[in-house]
């Protein structure tokens, strides 16, 4: 299917997130279920995390249902167990992204699917077709809007996931075009998420936010809810309001492959946007390497990552998104696949903070969005090193072992390797008709 040029409405997005939901092949499929596997992977992990604990405590006042909070084990409402397991899977940052959107999709889009499909008692295929429909009609926004939003200050992952959550939770539940045009009309009044709540609890808690409104805006849609149909239109509705008015087109088509085989699963417990100047510093051979006193590191970065990424990084929180703390852990050999490593004390480590007084960044408006330069003046290293982040490993038995090593390394502290292999298997192996109830719940037997 081909969308034209012309601004997208949210009737043009249902019959985009009907069609491609259709019509996934085996292999759209099998990497739908590898976007679950890494998001049931990274939010389990995120259990141990301060942020964890004030979901369960914020789980008093939801009340029961009958889909499973990942944050505690108890069963809660769908559109409560979407927002919960939403922040959980992106407290670590660890999540899928999409370079293109600019933002990660998993987070908002499973949790969405995998709350209704519970609730509702929908099978294992129609949630992974909900979440290849939340996946496209996300990543189609993002293409028209998602740089204007970035630009205008709103986080495109939170402000964007609402549609996609919206689109999952509807297409998992079965609703044709016209019903999904509503949901995805109603999320539009639910859409939000700020970049200026990066390196804090929010970043993870609008996301969560957004499958949650989501999820709402489907399950309104279904008993009703009917929103002014032309609320995306660019005049006077949301893109005007959220892109600053910059809402030009929405793009010159739409190549008929989903949208989901650009997906990216992180090699870095970290913001996307560091992962550039982390493969920069690695390939000039920093990794592990005394600089000595003199040498001074300078990073450049796209103009649209740069005042996310040179923030504060006083935390371990605020160490994920700062790329001279990223890099400077680079040069001292860490390992930043590890999300052990993102502690309040790492960030008070007296070598981290010389490495930063010796670390300058500035915006370099020739360098694409994905793209950064390490240059390291002095001392017994030196050089210059442009890069963009790790493509998505090309095929799917690269992309498993990938998968494979990261799940053993997010869940080893308190899962057994053959736990790990379990949940692999649980989440892999299911057949189309399987049922998605007890998916979640498998991970608190351990």
């Amino acid at each position: 299917m081909v969308v034209s040029s012309r601004p997208l409405s949210a009737h043009d997005l249902a019959v985009l997130g009907s069609r491609v939901a259709g019509s996934a092949d085996e292999a759209a499929l099998a990497l739908a279920a590898d976007c679950v596997l890494d998001w049931v992977g990274v939010a389990t992990a995120a259990r141990q995390e301060e942020l964890a604990a004030v979901l369960c405590r914020f789980e008093q006042y939801a009340g029961g249902g009958t889909a499973s909070s990942l944050a505690s084990g108890a069963t809660v409402p769908p559109q409560t167990a979407a927002l919960i397991n939403g922040t959980l899977a992106h407290v670590l940052d660890y999540d899928d992204v999409m370079a293109r959107l600019p933002g990660h999709c998993g987070a908002p889009v499973v949790a969405s699917a995998l709350a209704v499909a519970e609730t509702a008692g929908r099978s294992w295929g129609a949630a992974l077709r909900g979440v290849v429909a939340g996946v496209e009609v996300m990543c189609a926004l993002g293409d028209a809007w998602g740089a204007a939003l970035s630009r205008a200050g709103w986080h495109p992952t939170a402000a964007l996931g609402v549609f996609g959550a919206a689109a999952s939770a509807a297409i998992t539940l079965g609703f044709d075009e016209d019903a999904l045009t509503r949901a995805l009309a109603g999320a539009a009044t639910g859409s939000s998420g700020l970049k200026h709540a990066f390196g804090s609890h929010g970043k993870s808690w609008q996301v969560g936010l957004a499958a949650h409104n989501g999820v709402l805006a489907a399950l309104a849609a279904a008993s009703g809810l009917a929103v002014t149909s032309d609320i995306l239109d660019p005049g006077a509705g949301w893109p005007s309001v959220y892109c600053a008015r910059e809402v030009g087109e929405s793009g010159s088509g739409h190549d008929p492959s989903p949208r989901i085989h650009d997906t990216v699963f992180k090699r870095y417990a970290a913001c996307f946007a560091t992962h550039s100047a982390i493969a920069a510093a690695e390939g000039l051979g920093l990794a592990g390497t005394d600089l000595g006193p003199d040498a001074r590191i300078e990073i450049e970065v796209g103009p649209q990552f740069h005042d996310i990424v040179t923030r504060n990084a006083d935390t371990g929180l605020e160490l994920k998104f700062h790329v001279g703390a990223t890099v400077a852990l680079v040069v001292l050999g860490c390992d930043l696949s590890d999300p052990a490593l993102f502690t309040d004390a790492t960030a008070r480590r007296a070598d981290v903070r010389s490495l930063l007084e010796r670390t300058a960044v500035r915006s370099n408006d020739r360098l694409d969005n994905v793209e950064a330069i390490v240059t390291v003046d002095g001392g017994p290293a030196g050089g210059r090193s442009r890069q963009e982040p790790s493509p998505g490993p090309p095929s799917a038995l690269e992309r498993r072992a990938l998968l494979d090593r990261k799940l053993s390394a997010v869940l080893s502290p308190w899962a057994t390797p053959g736990q790990v292999r379990a949940l692999r298997d649980e989440v892999t192996s299911r057949a189309d008709d399987d049922p998605v109830a007890g998916l979640l719940r498998a991970t608190w037997s351990w």
